[in-house]
């Protein structure tokens, strides 16, 4: 089927393209930085539904559509809940954005619907519009379908999938080691907060264009329910679905412990932090800070610096989740469920169960980040922070020496 309709792909474009928006009832123009901006919620709707859609393809035999023909008259019928995906697919394209990296099932995903001979003419409004020679869109996308499968074989996808999935038991093995190692503190205070990006993009800067995929001729195609859905609707916070962007969040954030961050840093022994996304898309990042404990002991004084840090380095783009108000925090102390706050850290079962919460804490498969900036960009870092030692003959070794002599 599909060299069948690469050969006959043209037919359908001898038209005007005004003529094929009139007939199919879409809107022809091309995407614009003015009208095509990421607005709140698309990027966690279409991603949430590429996800899915590729779980079906690659773990189950079903077919999206039935077609059939009575009495010369085309039948189409949803012959499983894949057909549901059709009109979503080619907002999945947008998705697509040059030099990020991406899990295997979604490298498949863009590789596929750009070598596919036909599925970048499709409108994705009607799954029964014909093409070409009794070829109708849901022909082109059971076979687009089919295809899907055909190079995840030839790809290995399965096995490159299930290895991405188990990248996570890796890094338990280097949380629990990272825990473990406050052993040598006799008391530590462990901070949990979740640090995330407000909804809205608060000024252009914070704006990213959505860019449109570029198959054939329908490059400048795009449907008129589109259009309706972005008007009056407020763009995205580039950060909450742009990794790039977050992740250099995360960099300023250690790169200034000696400015807007001393105070911060000064009693601060270490740290575990991920960047992950929630099921509705956006990227946040999942925090352990560790102090010590002998020198600081509020946890409401040091979740507030976090928060106030975090302000900061994000110039009032993110904002901070306090893990510790919680309404069953009681009630999990008295189960020894509750493992965040002040603990011994010479106490070994103490910090194994802390470890154990660690697990549970960063190691959500559900919330892997799919797309990343490069292959071997790290969304999971930790470790000890570094106390800076004071040089020799300067003014704060003075002024140490000076007061030391006094008492």
């Amino acid at each position: 089927m599909r060299t069948h309709l690469a050969e006959k792909k043209h037919d359908l474009f001898d038209q005007p393209l005004e003529l094929l928006a009139q007939q199919s009832n879409v809107d022809i123009g091309h995407r614009t930085v003015e009208d095509r901006t990421w607005k709140e919620g698309d990027f966690g709707f279409i991603s949430k539904r590429l996800i899915k859609f590729m779980d079906a393809v690659l773990y189950s035999k079903l077919v999206p559509f039935s077609v059939e023909w009575t009495s010369k008259r085309r039948r189409v019928s949803n012959a499983s809940p894949l057909a549901n995906y059709y009109r979503y697919l080619h907002q999945c394209m947008d998705l697509r954005w040059d030099g990020q990296a991406y899990s295997p099932d979604l490298e498949l995903f863009f590789e596929c619907f750009r070598s596919h001979p036909t599925i970048g003419y499709c409108l994705f409004t009607e799954p029964t519009w014909p093409l070409m020679n009794g070829v109708c869109e849901a022909d082109v996308f059971n076979d687009f379908v089919a295809y899907l499968r055909q190079q995840a074989m030839v790809k290995n996808t399965k096995k490159r999938m299930s290895d991405w999935r188990a990248a996570i038991k890796y890094e338990k093995k280097s949380i629990c080691r990272t825990v473990m190692k406050f052993a040598q503190f006799s008391k530590v205070l462990v901070i949990r907060v979740d640090m995330g990006y407000l909804t809205v993009a608060p000024d252009e800067a914070a704006v990213r264009v959505r860019t449109a995929w570029d198959q054939g001729d329908a490059s400048a195609w795009s449907a008129k329910g589109d259009a309706r859905r972005e008007h009056g609707r407020a763009p995205e916070n580039r950060a909450r679905i742009d990794a790039d962007v977050a992740l250099a969040d995360r960099a300023r954030f250690f790169a200034n412990q000696r400015g807007a961050g001393k105070e911060l840093f000064e009693y601060m022994i270490g740290y575990i932090i991920k960047c992950e996304r929630s099921d509705a898309g956006p990227y946040h990042f999942h925090c352990l800070f560790f102090f010590d404990g002998q020198k600081v002991q509020s946890v409401k004084y040091w979740t507030k610096k976090v928060e106030e840090y975090w302000g900061v380095i994000t110039e009032g783009r993110g904002y901070v989740h306090n893990c510790h108000i919680n309404q069953k925090k009681e009630e999990l102390k008295k189960q020894g469920r509750w493992v965040i706050g002040k603990i011994r850290g010479r106490d070994s079962a103490q910090l194994e169960k802390l470890a154990r919460y660690a697990h549970w804490y960063f190691a959500k498969i559900e919330q892997q980040v799919r797309i990343k900036p490069k292959t071997k960009s790290k969304l999971l870092t930790m470790g000890m922070v570094k106390k800076r030692k004071m040089r020799l003959g300067g003014p704060e070794r003075r002024r140490t020496m000076r007061q030391n002599q006094r008492s």
